[in-house]
């Protein structure tokens, strides 16, 4: 599974659990409800304008892929290192792939 994927998964998970349309969370977003759909089936990648766009709309998500900014380095590194310990091969080999990407 890819992270385009596992992202998508995770936004349909909040959306579902707060009762919402992909058109009420589209317009909340101010996202295409399309994009969004494609988004949530792992069709479409996620540009970093539509997270950003997303993030208030699940302020009170406790989720992976939303990290809350107000957290310091120390909790930051302390949730990767449980998240890579958790990881299997394949979810390790793409963590490498994103912070090589992010970091150089």
């Amino acid at each position: 599974m890819s992270l385009r994927e596992d992202f998508g998964r995770a936004v349909r998970q909040l959306r579902k659990q707060r009762g919402w349309s992909i058109e009420v969370l589209a317009a909340n977003a101010k996202i295409n409800d399309k994009y969004l759909g494609a988004v949530e089936r792992g069709q479409q990648a996620a540009s970093l304008d539509t997270v950003e766009r997303s993030l208030p709309v699940f302020e009170s998500a406790s989720t992976s892929c939303f990290v809350d900014r107000a957290v310091g380095a120390k909790e930051l590194k302390a949730r990767a290192s449980a998240l890579v310990k958790e990881a299997n091969t394949d979810a390790l080999r793409r963590i490498i792939a994103v912070l090589e990407v992010m970091l150089h």
